[in-house]
């Protein structure tokens, strides 16, 4: 069974209304993704660099201090997407990284 969470409404995010880059999808007890843009890939923004940070650090706490649900958080962009849901088919996401992963950790 998969699941479909968003963050906040879609107008709020005008200025990239392709992208609605606050959702996470939930698999069984593992949750996953949040959306940016392909450019994003070649020319990180420190924004995203500080956003990828914080979030790592935040889900890695969640994980320690619970066992009920598995947070693993991946940036993706347009050119993963089938990747990522392939892996996704296969059950095989656990420690998954994206371009725009590696990007924003480099």
């Amino acid at each position: 069974m998969c699941s479909l969470f968003t963050g906040r409404p879609q107008a709020e995010h005008t200025n990239r209304a392709t992208f609605n880059p606050d959702f996470f999808i939930k698999v069984g007890n593992r949750i996953y993704v949040e959306i940016k843009d392909d450019a994003q890939i070649k020319e990180p923004s420190d924004e995203n660099r500080k956003k990828c940070e914080f979030a790592r650090e935040h889900f890695n706490r969640l994980n320690e201090e619970q066992q009920e649900v598995v947070y693993q958080i991946n940036f993706l962009s347009p050119q993963d997407y089938g990747a990522f849901f392939q892996k996704l088919r296969e059950g095989k996401l656990d420690g998954y990284q994206s371009h725009l992963d590696a990007a924003l950790v480099s």
